[in-house]
């Protein structure tokens, strides 16, 4: 075992909330974490390790990495300040970003600010500094490339449809009762037209509990409405999941099944939707969320049969409209939760990781056993990060030479107290440069858009949460209640005429 020490004293403003381990690689290793007024971090891997460590603040609570500039830590008999290490970590990184961009320390006050306050030890002003002139060296490094190369990637989002009415919600649930007509998300004509704007993508709903609600009977018809409306308005359309077995995906009967005739239900249900749509989608994002949080893998299915599902769904979707990307969705896509060891049981294979697999650890797996699929998708709900943070996973997953899709995100623009109610809306609590308001919303949605936007091989990004009433993340929408555009709304539309997309 390796128990790393860091000393706890913090600054009034800053509160120490969690921390775990991670290789060099960012895969999240398992930690056991002893709190006192030393933190202790002991894991079964070996050295060097990056700690991931979270901090309340006025900018909301902050996951962020400590890395002793791309070193790491090995055990020794120090014990250094850990808010001290992370205000070194990014001081460094934002530095070793201007180099490798060409840009110069003096054009970023925020950097400077920050490097003043830590010399002379006001550690608190110095971390909230230090993570904004990451964010801004982000964005301006961003806007540099998207200058000499222009935009690749489609804005999009889920125009069709809403993730919630009323009671229900079409992906978390809960399930509305046998024989009842399953509850209408589509999205009213008129509204769809307010939000075209902001749009140049959609995701079609093919939520297999809604589409086929009884075995045999689908209801194809939803699909179909929305398509032709997508094709008179010249949108881009990319499938949601055709296999994921959290509850919006799963039908009820589905899921009674054994493990060996699920196999066969899945491959007919992808087979039914691929070749009915096929041409039309540009697009198929074949699985989703299969990477062992306990939501996505309710049933505790090992590795092997989560590698079984996805090379079958993908198979399936490859020979039947071959040259078609084929995307496999993550959320958690730092997989903070496969720290605690919370999915490792003891029936589970030798070639598990320790700690359970995270989105990184899966895909790398899929590609070692050769399962064939062209894109990754990441989910950006309230990251609960800084954008630099964000910028740095999404280049860990290109990394792995796919194509990325964003294909879920949604950034409140209103405080709230991060609670969750029956449907599955989440009231945001935190917050980004102070607690969420309709203007910082915007902000970050401007610079995320442009961050996102300029790596090479980011397909698309796609807004869920467009209207206030459907939200899933409360008051993430881009429209409000009344449907009027908010200040994100308008910041998109002007990314538009500002980046436009290059073909």
């Amino acid at each position: 075992m390796a128990t790393l020490i860091f000393d706890l004293a913090l600054p009034d403003g800053i509160e120490f909330r969690s921390a775990y381990l991670t290789d060099m690689g960012r895969r999240p290793l398992l930690t056991r974490v002893t709190r006192r007024r030393w933190l202790e971090l002991e894991t079964p891997n070996r050295p060097p390790f990056i700690v991931r460590a979270v901090f309340g603040s006025a900018y909301g609570d902050l996951d962020v990495a400590i890395d002793n500039n791309d070193e790491g830590y090995a055990p020794s008999s120090g014990a250094p300040n850990l808010l001290i290490e992370a205000i070194h970590s990014r001081l460094k990184r934002c530095t070793r970003r201007l180099i490798s961009a060409g840009l110069r320390e003096n054009d970023f006050a925020a950097l400077g600010l920050a490097q003043e306050s830590f010399a002379r030890g006001d550690f608190a002003t110095a971390f909230l500094q230090a993570i904004r002139a990451g964010d801004d060296i982000e964005y301006a490094v961003s806007r540099k490339a998207l200058a000499f190369s222009g935009r690749k990637s489609l804005f999009s989002g889920a125009l069709c449809f809403g993730e919630r009415l009323g009671q229900w919600s079409i992906g978390v649930g809960p399930d509305w009762p046998d024989g009842m007509t399953p509850p209408d998300f589509s999205r009213p004509r008129q509204q769809r037209e307010v939000l075209l704007p902001v749009c140049e993508a959609m995701t079609l709903p093919n939520f297999w509990r809604w589409i086929e609600p009884v075995q045999w009977k689908y209801r194809w018809d939803i699909l179909e409405e929305m398509l032709e409306w997508a094709e008179t308005n010249k949108v881009a359309v990319k499938s949601f999941a055709i296999f994921w077995l959290g509850i919006g995906g799963a039908p009820r009967w589905f899921r009674t099944l054994s493990f060996r005739d699920q196999l066969s239900a899945i491959e007919q249900w992808t087979r039914a939707l691929v070749e009915r749509f096929k041409g039309r989608v540009s697009a198929w994002e074949t699985v989703n969320e299969n990477h062992d949080w306990s939501f996505g893998n309710p049933f505790n299915w090992t590795r092997h049969q989560r590698l079984q599902v996805t090379r079958l769904v993908n198979a399936v979707v490859g020979g039947i409209d071959p040259g078609t990307p084929r995307v496999i969705n993550n959320c958690c896509i730092w997989g903070d939760y496969a720290a605690t060891g919370e999915r490792r049981t003891s029936w589970q294979p030798v070639d598990l990781p320790p700690a359970g697999d995270s989105p990184l650890t899966f895909l790398e797996y899929l590609i070692e056993r050769n399962v064939h699929f062209e894109g990754i998708g990441l989910q950006y709900y309230l990251p609960g990060r800084d954008l630099m943070e964000c910028a740095d996973q999404l280049d860990r997953y290109l990394a792995l030479g796919k194509d990325v899709w964003i294909t879920e995100m949604g950034t409140p623009g209103l405080p709230g107290a991060g609670k969750l109610v029956e449907t599955g809306q989440i009231t945001p609590g935190g917050g980004w440069r102070g607690p969420w308001s309709q203007e910082l919303q915007a902000d970050w949605v401007r610079m995320w858009y442009t961050i996102a936007s300029a790596r090479r091989g980011v397909r698309a990004l796609n807004y869920w949460d467009l209207d206030d009433n459907r939200a899933f993340i409360e008051g993430a929408g881009v429209v409000d209640r009344d449907g009027a555009p908010k200040p994100a709304y308008n910041a998109i539309v002007a990314l538009r005429a500002e980046l436009p997309r290059i073909v």
